[in-house]
């Protein structure tokens, strides 16, 4: 359950993502409402999502469905919940958007409470149920979202040329440690996904490196290894790109 005070994309949004996150998990259909945040349009009777809603769903890996109008069997099971949680909850303990952290907190509280009970409906306890049905949930991804309206963020991208030449400083690896979560956030190309997952681990694998490198403003190691771009492997033999130490940033090459 997650309370916020208005009914945009942005807040439902990130009301689904917490919602996952307390689950552990992602299920493989999410139900909705014919929410006007999430609903970019209607066709032929078929709700089709926004595409903010479609890129959500496609970040946790989730379809996305929404209740049939004026059909009690799956809209009417939206609208009985939402009336359950004001009447059980929302009405007694008196709780406004005023203070949407405290809502939260109670919030979170009674579904433990509610959820450590036998359902009348389905006469099973629903915190049990979860325990046994956890393992159908899909893998929570390893970051959330992007939500709302994206943000260019303009980094420096030469704290690694720094590092490497001498002229690093912690600054260095405090921007690059803060910019690789969001690096690709709203990219549609993996390159930039393969760029941080290779950064990411070498930052990991070595961080002795990056600190002599910073306290002796020079390389402690000084070598030549190449990573060239693997060809050919026929037999046990392998063929390197014998010109990857011309290439270039943008993929063009140095003259021979």
């Amino acid at each position: 359950m997650f309370f916020a005070d208005n009914l945009g994309s942005d807040a439902t949004l990130a009301g689904l993502a917490a919602c996952f996150e307390e689950l552990g998990g992602v299920p493989k259909t999410a139900l909705t409402d014919r929410m006007g945040c999430l609903k970019g349009g209607t066709v032929a009777g078929v709700v089709v999502p926004t595409a903010d809603y479609v890129r959500f769903a496609t970040h946790y890996g989730f379809r996305p469905d929404f209740c049939e109008g004026q059909d009690p069997e799956s809209k009417g099971l939206v609208e009985n919940l939402v009336g359950y949680v004001k009447s059980d909850l929302m009405i007694p303990a008196e709780l406004t958007v005023t203070d949407l952290a405290a809502a939260n907190t109670a919030g979170r509280s009674w579904c433990v409470e509610v959820n450590a009970a036998v359902h009348s409906e389905i006469a099973a306890v629903p915190a049990e149920c979860l325990l046994s049905e956890g393992a159908l949930l899909g893998p929570l991804p390893s970051l959330r979202a992007q939500i709302g309206k994206l943000v260019i963020r303009k980094v420096d991208t030469q704290c690694l040329q720094r590092i490497e030449t001498g002229a690093g400083t912690d600054n260095d690896l405090e921007i690059m440690g803060g910019w690789l979560p969001r690096v690709t956030d709203a990219s549609r190309c993996y390159l930039a996904s393969e760029e941080r997952i290779v950064v990411s681990s070498i930052l990991r694998a070595f961080p002795e490196e990056f600190a002599d490198h910073i306290e002796h403003q020079r390389c402690p190691s000084p070598r030549h290894d190449p990573m060239p771009k693997l060809v050919d492997l026929t037999d046990g033999h392998a063929t390197y790109d014998e010109t990857f130490w011309r290439k270039r940033p943008d993929w063009t090459y140095d003259p021979e």
